[in-house]
């Protein structure tokens, strides 16, 4: 049985590790006739060791964030790393006052979380990098293209409410007050996209981020906790949902899923983290293969949308990503 400190990866395959998998039935048969100790399976993961460090080394240490890094062809993962962080072999210690000193010193790190994985079970807040959900439903629709006109209003009125929704204040979408859809999701303006969502109704928003992977669970084989795209109230909520505030949420890894279905060319691959189990005796247990989740959208809305994203990162506001030796495609959103 899984011990109370169990979680993540050696948790979900602990039948394996421990030797109880349906798999490994004929080797229970055998230690029991032969009274041989019972060996667990060994798990190969697909995380890439030196990529994991790397991507450790970026984030700064006064920052927190989360770097996953995914084969869009597989499904993959080569790098899930999250600052702040711990070494688990700390905690991995005979002295239980040794232990207890180690945890209260590690439980004091402000945006540590010792049970569970903030790329996986931390939906937050995913600010307009939702945009590319919203953008898809507009694209699909048939009434959006990347050189459609917008108005593009400093601030939008919210029905039925006393607020406004305002573009960000130092960002550059103040520049035009109309502008083509390409410009404005590389400027990241918020009133278009508000304005969009309401005209194309709740339903449309729900489908979109639904083909992505929102308000579904996955096992990979860790459980992934659901980020939500919850009913709204009414069009103000939708507005601001739209926009990735309101109630929507996404974890890390849902995003990285938005972005990998996109490079893909809309074809979005279920994420796994196994490689491949072996036996005792180095025989193959399981080695997963590829698997579609969801043909999220046709290649030419994945193409319209890298075309916006490419100038998120050449003329707006991922600039910091442009890079002389490859293109890059990017979202950002600040909640």
């Amino acid at each position: 049985t899984p011990g109370p400190n169990q979680s993540g990866i050696e948790y979900a395959l602990n039948e394996y590790l421990s030797g109880q998998s349906d798999a490994q039935f004929f080797d229970r048969i055998s230690a029991l006739f032969t009274g041989d100790t019972l060996m667990g399976a060994q798990v190969e993961l697909t995380l890439d060791p030196e990529l994991q460090r790397l991507a450790y080394d970026l984030i700064p240490n006064d920052e927190r964030g989360t770097i996953i890094l995914t084969d869009l062809r597989t499904g993959e993962i080569k790098v899930m790393m999250s600052k702040p962080s711990y070494d688990t072999n700390e905690l991995a210690v005979h002295s239980t006052s040794q232990f207890h000193e180690t945890l209260e010193r590690l439980e004091e790190v402000e945006g540590l979380h010792l049970n569970y994985n903030v790329a996986t079970n931390n939906p937050i807040f995913p600010g307009s990098v939702f945009k590319l959900v919203t953008g898809l439903a507009m694209l699909e629709s048939g009434d959006y293209e990347p050189d459609t006109e917008l108005e593009n209003p400093s601030e939008l009125e919210l029905p039925l409410t006393e607020s406004t929704l305002p573009n960000f204040a130092d960002g550059g979408c103040h520049q035009r007050q109309e502008a083509e859809l390409n410009w404005i999701f590389a400027q990241s303006c918020n009133t278009p996209f508000a304005a969009a969502a309401m005209d194309l109704g709740e339903e449309a928003i729900l489908e979109a981020a639904e083909a992505y992977g929102w308000n579904e669970a996955l096992r990979i084989p860790i459980y992934v906790q659901p980020s939500r795209f919850p009913e709204v109230a009414d069009d103000a909520e939708l507005a601001r949902s739209a926009i990735g505030q309101g109630s929507v949420t996404a974890t890390p890894l849902q995003m990285n899923m938005v972005a990998s279905a996109i490079g893909n060319g809309g074809t979005l691959m279920q994420p796994q983290m196994v490689d491949t189990i072996r036996g005792s005796d180095l025989q193959l247990l399981s080695n997963p293969e590829p698997q579609v989740l969801n043909e999220v959208m046709d290649r030419s809305t994945a193409d319209a949308l890298t075309e916006m994203m490419v100038a998120t990162v050449e003329e707006g506001t991922g600039w910091r990503a442009d890079s002389g030796r490859f293109q890059v495609a990017a979202k950002t959103g600040t909640a």
